[in-house]
């Protein structure tokens, strides 16, 4: 199964370079995101679209359809990187509250601007995933 939406080698690079940037931070114990001041003022992700053929195509089918699918480890990690990014947004949301709370409002915000980064990602990641599953999602 791929989640790739026909002729689209930009979203397979990406996909590339945000697994290298991962291995890369992950080994040097770095953090993978930008510093404190820098976050603010960079735009957050597109919104990944599911293409409107590709729901088309799933809608069609009825309801009770038994489906035979096979999974890549990359729609694996699609899957994987929904629920991680879902998870550590709410993280990035308890660390917002607590420099809120206490006054600290440049970190309140930018910890604000990564739990959004992060719910955006996951639901692109989520919606990745369900393209890859819906577009070769062929009956048994």
């Amino acid at each position: 199964m791929s989640d790739q939406p026909p002729n689209d080698q930009s979203q397979s690079q990406s996909y590339a370079e945000a697994l290298a940037e991962l291995a890369r931070v992950t080994a040097a114990g770095q953090s993978a995101r930008p510093a404190q001041e820098e976050k603010q003022q960079l735009p957050l992700p597109e919104t990944f679209e599911i293409p409107a053929a590709i729901v088309n195509h799933w809608v069609s089918l009825p309801s009770t359809t038994a489906l035979h699918m096979t999974f890549t480890r990359q729609d694996w990690d699609h899957l994987f990187f929904a629920l991680d990014y879902a998870l550590t947004s709410i993280a990035a949301m308890d660390r917002c509250i607590v420099h809120y709370s206490n006054g600290e409002i440049d970190q309140a915000n930018n910890e604000m601007w990564d739990t959004r980064r992060r719910v955006i990602e996951g639901h692109n990641r989520l919606r990745q995933f369900m393209t890859g599953l819906m577009a070769s999602a062929g009956t048994i």
